[in-house]
């Protein structure tokens, strides 16, 4: 996986936060 600051890259990101943190 490339580090690129793409759009689609950041959402799977927050999504991903959400998930880990469980805030979503």
């Amino acid at each position: 996986m490339s580090h690129s600051h793409s759009p689609n890259n950041y959402e799977a990101w927050v999504l991903h936060l959400k998930e880990s943190t469980g805030t979503g």
